[in-house]
């Protein structure tokens, strides 16, 4: 089995922001749409962009690591869970007048380290404590570069896993990360898979 794909995955993909201000009784829900971006900088003047409030800023330090600055006592933050992981918060809510670092490094590709392949057409295989139709993982090679920039996955022994059935009218393949949710890849990535098929008599 074999996997070629681009690098292009969404930084932000539809996360949200929760802003609660007590003094008015206001509550404002951010979403942040699908947008790729390769330098943290970038990322965050978005994110401020989307957020719009002057007693919420977010900057980034020479580390990389999101600081969170609120102005008003009145103010609480509120990540959505993905969204913390990404910005590397152990906490996803912040609230009253002080700034707030992140312990680790902004992930411009969503914490994403590797990629499970699974298809409809496989038997279940042990995965951790549970079984799944895995057919393979593979490394995400984020280099930095531009979306187009393809990147080949082989993998010189597989394993190979038993067909549910003899005949195949449809393959189904699903890409997704480590936490099961399907990988967000942008708009414009392209992503070849090879299967390979051994006869058993």
């Amino acid at each position: 089995m074999g996997i070629t794909c681009s690098n292009c995955v969404n930084t932000f993909h539809n996360d949200s922001i929760t802003i609660e201000e007590k003094r008015v009784k206001q509550q404002r829900d951010i979403r942040l749409h699908p947008q790729i971006f390769r330098h943290v900088d970038k990322a965050i003047e978005y994110v401020n962009r989307c957020v719009s409030n002057p007693d919420v800023h977010f900057s980034v330090t020479a580390k990389n690591c999101v600081t969170l600055s609120i102005k008003s006592r009145d103010v609480t933050v509120t990540f959505g869970e993905t969204l913390g992981s990404i910005f590397a918060f152990t906490k996803n809510s912040f609230s009253g007048v002080g700034e707030y670092t992140a312990e680790g490094e902004f992930s411009l590709t969503r914490c994403i380290d590797f990629l499970y392949i699974y298809s409809n057409i496989t038997d279940y295989v042990r995965v951790g404590d549970t079984k799944a139709p895995l057919l393979g993982i593979v490394t995400l090679k984020s280099t930095g570069k531009e979306c187009n920039q393809l990147t080949e996955h082989l993998i010189d022994n597989p394993t190979y896993v038993s067909l549910i059935t003899n005949n195949i009218s449809e393959i189904n393949i699903g890409i997704y990360d480590g936490a099961g949710e399907m990988i967000p890849f942008g708009a414009d990535a392209i992503t070849v898979i090879r299967l390979h098929f051994r006869h058993v008599q």
